[in-house]
């Protein structure tokens, strides 16, 4: 399954595409929503994560939520809580800080993917 990591802070984009791909999944990044845009619509894919602010404040949200309406599976995280993000309305949602097991868990989720694997450690 291919998915689409936007995040505008490096090494938490490192740290997800790494984990993401010992998972079992094809990531493609990109460091802020514009560059995601482009990505988006050079491929395809089965999710988009986004964080929230990157860079301005809620232009992941309102992103994400432009390709849900398309019928794209979304995911959308923060280090904010769900209660502090105005009109997040049904859009998937991940707080921060959880750890890598709920944040795969969590994406497995969203993909309707039984099959994800847990992440293994290297030796």
């Amino acid at each position: 399954m291919r998915i689409l990591l936007v995040e505008d802070d490096d090494t938490v984009r490192m740290f997800w595409q790494r984990n993401l791909t010992r998972a079992g999944y094809s990531v493609t990044l990109a460091p802020n929503v514009a560059d995601g845009r482009r990505e988006y619509l050079a491929g395809q894919y089965d999710l988009v994560l986004s964080d929230n602010d990157c860079p301005q404040k809620n232009v992941g949200r309102d992103w994400l939520k432009e390709l849900r309406a398309r019928g794209q599976k979304t995911l959308l995280m923060s280090g904010y809580a769900a209660a502090d993000i105005p009109e997040l309305d049904d859009l998937p949602f991940l707080q921060k800080g959880g750890g890598l097991q709920e944040f795969l868990t969590k994406v497995a989720e969203v993909l309707g993917d039984s099959s994800a694997s847990a992440p293994t450690t290297p030796p």
